[in-house]
């Protein structure tokens, strides 16, 4: 939604052009900065650090959330370290086997 009116809302601004003796471009630029520090204060007292701080939510709901944020951070880095040392060797290879790297490999070596 954002993508379809934004071109239209800088485009109607752009039509404030002398306003204020300031050229369109400008006032896009001061609105929409505006806009931008509004939404970002507004989101900083709505949007909660932890779920055991979000008043939405009964004590049932916090501790399910707060249980499922821990398993899935514990098997995120589990896959992590089987990760890491399954496929470093294997995306080195891929990376030297790219022929976007190898063309330019020459052009760094270059002397």
């Amino acid at each position: 939604m954002a993508g379809a009116f934004s071109g239209l809302l800088a485009f109607l601004i752009s039509k404030m052009d002398g306003v204020g003796g300031l050229e369109g471009w400008r006032w896009i630029f001061i609105l929409e900065g505006i806009a931008t520090v509004l939404v970002a204060t507004v989101s900083y007292f709505l949007i909660w650090d932890e779920p055991s701080t979000a008043t939405f939510l009964s004590e049932s709901e916090k501790a399910i959330i707060i249980d499922l944020l821990a398993d899935s951070r514990a098997s995120i880095r589990a896959n992590q370290l089987e990760e890491r040392s399954a496929t470093d060797w294997k995306q080195v290879k891929l990376a030297l086997v790219d022929w976007q790297v190898s063309d330019l490999i020459p052009s760094v070596n270059d002397d």
